[in-house]
């Protein structure tokens, strides 16, 4: 409990988080739009923030897991670069900017649950490294958008999926909705039956599933005889 308020321009405020432990903060963390406070998280462990996330300013994981319970208000900017993004709420609303990842992850509720992150109206969502986490199945998380806002996927980015209850590979999931545009590049799918189904992501954020290839059987016969022989 208790309020950070912020009245030095440009503040760091940085929480360093222990390994193993978690600490919740629940009270409220504010300034004015022309004293913008710098949140950065870093450390091994857990930073829950679950009371008024009022403060202007950016919002940089760069070490362990920033937890939220509550909404970033104001945050103009979110930049996962090193460490976790999560929440323990249904929905979160990521302030007013755009949110971004080079490295790390981000997992809108974390392992056994499913939840959605949303961003501003015409604000962009951009990876270009680290791991998309997702819960799906009758449930599934999300990353929602809205206005002229786009997605985007690159580089060395990995979604990570969780098959959860009433999944099929028969279904499609919306990932990533309300976004006007999107584009996906070079993107790595793991978390699921590889030997026995390709999953693509499309650029409308739909991800489905789709039978992999039965290998010719010249093809079969070629792969056997070769092992036979110890080629």
């Amino acid at each position: 409990a208790g309020t950070v308020t912020v009245t030095a321009v440009g503040y760091n405020l940085t929480l360093s988080t222990k390994a193993s432990a978690t600490t919740t903060f629940s009270g409220t963390i504010s300034n004015n739009s022309t004293n913008l406070l710098y949140l950065v998280v870093n450390g091994s462990g857990t930073q829950a923030l679950n009371g008024t996330n009022s403060f202007y300013g950016t919002t940089t994981v760069s070490g362990g897991t920033l937890s939220l319970g509550t909404n970033l208000t104001n945050n103009s900017a979110v930049t996962v670069n090193g460490g976790t993004l999560t929440s323990s709420a249904s929905n979160i609303n990521l302030g007013v900017g755009g949110v971004s990842m080079s490295s790390g992850s981000i997992s809108p509720r974390g392992t056994g649950a499913t939840g959605t992150f949303t961003l501003a109206a015409n604000q962009n969502f951009t990876a270009t490294g680290g791991t998309l986490s997702f819960n799906i199945g009758t449930a599934l998380d999300q990353i929602k958008g809205s206005g002229t806002g786009s997605f985007g996927l690159s580089g060395t980015t990995t979604l990570d999926l969780t098959l959860g209850t009433g999944f099929a590979y028969t279904s499609t999931y919306q990932l990533f909705s309300g976004f006007s545009s999107g584009s996906v590049s070079g993107l790595t799918i793991t978390g699921y039956d590889t030997a026995n189904w390709l999953a693509a992501l499309g650029t409308d954020g739909v991800l489905s599933f789709s039978a992999a290839p039965v290998p010719e059987p010249s093809t079969f016969a070629l792969l056997t005889g070769a092992a036979f022989f110890g080629l």
